[in-house]
């Protein structure tokens, strides 16, 4: 990738797709829908860090939900936000002169919340006809270990899970995979029996690192009441942990706390929750399985950078690119995206109150958040 120079916006525009696309007939969104959502991220080059224009820190918002595109323009640092945006599914379409424009089919906003979306690489217009090696590695979510067999379909731009096929590839006996694709933006839907559809935002361009184009699937799980927390990143940090914490027993003040250093908590022989996959070396899975929660109860999940604790300053973990997927049952349930640009070695994901889960989604240095 090329970054921008100072001169060059980058502008994010969102169009309302609620009202138009049928997809979101399977969705539903509920929640206080009072003006506080929000949607924020980046689009930083990595290596460079930095998108910035003309219009950096404008931040104008205009247009309604009747079909007109709301636009903003990054700010010096390549951040975006978009205020007070109502809950449903949102087209969104990246530009800026001299550059590929990525388009997201699919965007949704849970009301709410501040929804973070991934960071965004852009790519440089190329007249290059030749394709590049897009190849990583699926693997098993419960296990850690390569998933063979997976069906990868690719589709053209961002969040595309039902437009034109590209091409299609299997994961070899490893959970590799291997594909070459013009320069630009795709989509992979990882298809596998007995496991819950993913899919993955892909990116072509030569020199790419293509082992962070790797995630997870889940096997689907058979009880409604259990919630499986599957977290990936990039190559660094190393180490991000996993913890979990909720109440050691119904009506007890007590709470258990499942991590690295308890991976397991079991109540009458039997288990509750688990910490499946500890992974120390980059890139993830690290999962944690809670097998019966209870109705009433209050859960926690948070990831703690291990590599960089010590450091008050660090914003490691805030530029590892992490991704946190919630499932229940057979079914994604939600997945968060690790907040940018700020400092601290703790993230507090998400809360999971009386069957209710919450976005916390803040980065501290507060130790304690873990085992609230």
């Amino acid at each position: 990738p090329v970054a921008a120079s100072a001169q060059t916006p980058v502008v994010a525009a969102f169009r309302a797709l609620f009202a138009l696309d049928l997809r979101n007939d399977a969705s539903t969104v509920s929640g206080d829908i009072s003006g506080d959502d929000t949607v924020s991220g980046d689009d930083n080059t990595p290596g460079d860090g930095t998108v910035s224009g003309d219009d950096a820190g404008d931040g104008t918002v205009s247009g309604d939900d009747a079909g007109d595109p709301f636009t903003t323009t990054t700010d010096s640092d390549g951040n975006f936000v978009f205020p007070a945006l109502t809950p449903g599914t949102y087209k969104a379409t990246v530009t800026a002169p001299g550059y590929i424009a990525l388009v997201m089919d699919t965007l949704e906003i849970i009301a709410g919340e501040t929804n973070y979306v991934e960071r965004i690489t852009m790519l440089s217009e190329n007249s290059s006809s030749t394709d590049n090696r897009i190849s990583g590695i699926i693997t098993d979510a419960a296990t850690g270990s390569g998933l063979a067999g997976v069906t990868v379909t690719i589709r053209d731009r961002w969040g595309n899970q039902t437009g034109d096929v590209v091409t299609t590839v299997t994961t070899d006996a490893n959970g590799a995979y291997m594909v070459a694709l013009p320069r630009g933006y795709y989509t992979a839907t990882l298809e596998k029996e007995e496991y819950v559809t993913a899919y993955m935002n892909l990116i072509s361009f030569t020199g790419y690192n293509s082992t962070l184009q790797t995630t997870s699937l889940s096997p689907k799980m058979a009880s409604g009441t259990s919630y499986r927390i599957v977290l990936t990143w990039g190559e660094a940090p190393r180490d991000l942990d996993s913890h979990l914490t909720g109440p050691a027993s119904a009506g007890s003040s007590e709470r258990f706390h499942v991590y690295y250093g308890n991976k397991t908590y079991k109540e009458n022989g039997e288990i509750v929750a688990a910490l499946d996959v500890d992974d120390t070396s980059s890139y993830g899975p690290e999962t944690v399985t809670l097998l019966s929660a209870q109705p009433q109860g209050t859960y926690r999940y948070t990831v703690y950078d291990y590599s960089n604790g010590s450091l008050s300053s660090s914003t490691a973990l805030s530029s590892s690119g992490a991704t946190v997927k919630v499932y229940l049952g057979s079914s994604l349930l939600r997945t968060y995206q690790v907040p940018t640009k700020q400092q601290g070695s703790y993230w507090n994901v998400f809360e999971i109150k009386d069957g209710n889960i919450r976005a916390l989604n803040s980065i501290s240095n507060d130790s304690t958040s873990v085992l609230r």
